[in-house]
């Protein structure tokens, strides 16, 4: 945060008024990235919640992957998101993939655009999450008020597990 401000206020000083034009942009710009690659990233996986009130501690399969050449490319890996919660102090340039953890079917840049138009990012990834959870819809993140919309999508009762898209 501070570094932030201390790099507002000289671009502010060097480059003059001008700036509070472009600088709002940027930060929105900045905001929107991070937001979507959050959104994609950890979209309708579920950490448990403990006895205690606190949620698990994050793990690989608590993210999606991709291992798409361009993206490991141009984003330096960021896509191999699941080693980063496994080593959070591990290198960019050494994180892995796993195979057998979640995994988008995109690279990043066509799951942004993807995620834009949030009822053709659902058509996309529901059925790889609820697959992921072998049909538990108790294993998924869903938003509150959209269980019952999800039970009657996909089949089952609230308290069974549903079909899975690879048996549909």
């Amino acid at each position: 945060m501070i570094l932030t401000a201390v790099l507002y206020a000289g671009l502010l000083a060097f480059f003059g008024p001008l700036m509070l034009i472009f600088l709002p942009i940027q930060m929105a710009f900045g905001w929107w990235q991070l937001t979507s690659a959050n959104y994609i990233e950890h979209y309708g996986l579920l950490r448990e919640k403990m006895s205690d009130g606190r949620y698990e501690r994050q793990q690989p399969h608590h993210s999606w992957n991709s291992n798409h050449i361009m993206s490991n490319l141009i984003l330096f890996h960021l896509q191999r998101h699941s080693d980063h919660h496994a080593h959070p102090t591990r290198s960019y340039q050494s994180l892995r993939d796993f195979k057998d953890l979640p995994s988008l079917p995109s690279g990043y840049p066509g799951m942004f655009l993807a995620a834009m138009f949030p009822s053709w990012f659902r058509s996309i990834m529901d059925h790889r999450v609820l697959d992921w959870a072998k049909g538990d819809l108790d294993k998924i993140q869903i938003q509150p008020g959209k269980r019952e919309f999800y039970v009657r999508k996909f089949g089952g009762t609230d308290s069974e597990s549903v079909d899975t898209a690879a048996s549909k």
